[in-house]
């Protein structure tokens, strides 16, 4: 509910370049994932669905360093 819902405020990141979602429920997601377990669960899946069709074949094809950082910053 939390993200299926804001995608009614399309038209208004289309024309605004804000985000959808924090107009939608009027406050930040990282504030809601805070406050709501359920939220950060719907997060946490989302992420995994998302990830899962390609991590294997980014594991095989990607020679990762054996020692540093490695940061999501999308």
């Amino acid at each position: 509910d939390y993200y299926y819902a804001a995608w009614q405020e399309l038209e208004y990141s289309l024309k605004t370049g804000a985000s959808a979602f924090q107009h939608y429920h009027q406050n930040n997601l990282w504030k809601i994932i805070d406050k709501s377990s359920e939220a950060a669960e719907a997060f946490s899946k989302a992420m995994r669905n998302n990830t899962a069709p390609v991590v294997e074949e980014l594991l095989l094809e990607y020679t990762f360093p054996t020692n540093g950082v490695i940061a999501d910053l999308g």
